[in-house]
């Protein structure tokens, strides 16, 4: 979930890693060792902030 309270400030909500559990049970050791790492969380988040600006910017005012 993304949310904005004000202007320039983005604030991101990612599901809590046991809600990825069933998604994970098609995923190798090496796969689920990098989703479950902070980096991956990171990572989410830096991308979910930049899709909902551009699609901010896109949508105008």
């Amino acid at each position: 979930m993304v949310r904005e309270p004000r202007p320039g400030l983005v604030m991101r909500e990612v599901p809590a890693l046991e809600a990825w559990e069933k998604p994970h049970c098609g995923v190798t050791a090496a796969q689920r060792e990098r989703i479950e790492s902070p980096e991956f969380y990171a990572l989410v988040q830096e991308h979910v902030t930049r899709r909902y600006l551009a699609w901010k910017k896109s949508a105008g005012p």
